[in-house]
């Protein structure tokens, strides 16, 4: 998190000494990336990790655009490594419990111009949402592994600020919120008897830049 302060802070500064060279165009496409962290609540798990993405758009004037976003995350902290545990009163010896997140998001764009180097936005639109989940380990002294993904439909709110160094290059601070009901019909959710996961949260903090044509 700390370098991820400095990144903006060195972001927002660069936009600043490049005021003379601001006036971006307020019209046409849009794309560029981000990095930042993205913190997944559903029950009592609630746990952040590194995500990247890549974000673009069309500007059909200079207050409204209609944006997509696409991001993955690395993998959660699960703690669930090295627990054992019986089932059907078989030994189970977990190795391996990774979980990750991505998402996919349109959204309409307001953009409030501040000057001619930064800019305020809001944006509120539908989002797809997938957690992927996979367990490895023994059984009873035997390797296996196995894996469930649930996925389905949400919103998504967003909020941030940009900052012109170029007519053509932009970077942004944002902020996004997506919660959606999730469903899996894969083996390991229904051998757990966990087949959705209702109220699943993703938020979003992130630094990305990019080009205006």
């Amino acid at each position: 998190m700390k370098a991820f302060s400095s990144a903006a802070v060195l972001l927002l500064t660069l936009g600043c000494t490049h005021t003379v060279m601001a006036d971006t165009s307020d019209r046409g496409f849009y794309v560029g990336g981000d990095i930042g962290r993205t913190q997944l609540k559903f029950g009592s798990f609630d746990e952040s990790a590194t995500s990247i993405g890549v974000y673009g758009g069309y500007h059909f004037n200079e207050w409204f655009a209609i944006e997509g976003h696409v991001f993955g995350t690395g993998d959660y902290d699960t703690g669930f490594e090295g627990m054992s545990g019986t089932y059907n009163g078989n030994t189970i010896t977990l190795n391996k419990a990774e979980l990750s997140a991505s998402g996919l998001s349109i959204a309409p764009k307001v953009t409030w111009q501040i000057n001619d180097t930064f800019s305020a936005y809001a944006k509120a639109g539908v989002t797809y949402m997938n957690i992927s989940s996979e367990l490895s380990g023994t059984y009873n002294g035997h390797y296996g592994s196995i894996s469930a993904d649930y996925d389905g439909w949400g919103y998504v709110l967003g909020a941030g600020v940009t900052a012109a160094i170029t007519p053509h290059l932009v970077v942004r601070l944002g902020y996004e919120f997506m919660e959606a009901d999730l469903d899996s019909d894969d083996r390991l959710a229904q051998v757990f008897n966990a087949t959705k996961m209702d109220d699943t949260k993703l938020s979003q903090f992130s630094v990305g830049l990019h080009y205006q044509f």
